[in-house]
């Protein structure tokens, strides 16, 4: 992300402020004035609550235009912010407020998500998710 600032000078972030994202512009010609400007803010509407009540957001991890984001009532949902599209992926048990996800790609181009779940301070165990099986699997 810094190699992109500093060819570029200007750039667009997603960034999370209170719980919402939003999209940014960041100008870094301006000299001492450098200026962050919000674009947009994404809405993320919470398919459990029957109002339009939007979700209180924790994480978010990126990765070619999808969002990863954890909520603050620990949930998990992929979100296309672009064409307003969620996948809101169940836990095999639950999700604790300690694990720590990644989204990306496999080597057959496929997303995946990793979690990551500390159970003690020397146990500590890896699932992926995979979008075709609509599945959780552990690793090793």
């Amino acid at each position: 992300v810094l190699i992109n600032y500093l060819r570029f000078k200007k750039s667009s972030q997603i960034m999370l402020i209170d719980s919402r994202v939003y999209l940014v512009s960041i100008n870094l010609l301006g000299g001492q004035d450098n200026v962050v400007n919000i674009t947009s803010q994404f809405s993320l509407k919470d398919p459990l609550s029957s109002s339009s009540k939007q979700v209180n957001i924790r994480e978010v991890f990126h990765c070619q235009g999808l969002l990863l984001c954890t909520t603050e009532d620990n949930r998990l949902v992929v979100w296309n912010p672009c064409l307003d599209e969620t996948t809101w992926i169940k836990p095999r048990s639950y999700y604790e407020r300690s694990d720590i996800f990644a989204l990306g790609k496999s080597s057959c181009n496929k997303y995946k998500i990793l979690r990551v779940k500390h159970h003690e301070p020397c146990l500590v165990e890896y699932e992926t998710y995979d979008f075709t099986s609509n599945s959780w699997s552990v690793v090793g």
